[in-house]
């Protein structure tokens, strides 16, 4: 599967969009990390990443969300589960598979308020079927995750810092 990111922005709290670009793809994990594209003159609220946490099999997990247009951007909470605890090749967290609001992207915290991660989605290529297709997504190829804060925060290290022209 594959992506291409044409207009990007960050929706804040008040209905404004800022313009912003990508900054760093990370494509072993699968994220894009993104700057507004002019100085934000209010500043951002961030999630302290350093403050992670783990989780262990059926622990409850809080995922906040962000509804869409018809629900007005309201936010909203979720209660999840974790159902399995996936080590290799890397760990990851696969929550339970019932029916909520959270969204991909949404990040995931511990009962105790701290980051476990955010909600994306894993896809493997399949082997393909009598239907000669390249991929043949099913179950056993597309499961929703949690991957750790800790893999998302070594990541973000990589990003470029702001250089005085962005500035």
């Amino acid at each position: 599967m594959e992506t291409e990111l044409g207009d990007v922005k960050i929706l804040l709290d008040d209905g404004t969009e800022l313009p912003a670009e990508v900054v760093l793809r990370d494509r072993d994990l699968d994220l894009a990390f993104i700057r507004p594209k002019t100085k934000v003159t209010t500043p951002l609220t961030a999630l302290d990443l350093t403050q992670s946490a783990k989780a262990e099999m059926l622990d409850q997990v809080i995922a906040l969300n962000r509804l869409g247009s018809a629900a007005g951007r309201a936010y909203a909470a979720s209660v999840e589960r974790i159902s399995a605890i996936v080590q290799r090749p890397r760990l990851f967290y696969v929550p339970d598979a019932s029916m909520t609001t959270t969204t991909m992207g949404a990040p995931a915290f511990t009962l105790d308020g701290k980051p476990l991660g955010i909600f994306v989605m894993r896809a493997m290529k399949g082997k393909s079927g009598g239907g000669g297709s390249m991929f043949n997504f099913q179950a056993d190829n597309l499961t929703g995750i949690i991957l750790p804060a800790s893999d998302i925060l070594k990541a973000a290290k990589q990003v470029p810092a702001v250089t005085e022209e962005k500035k």
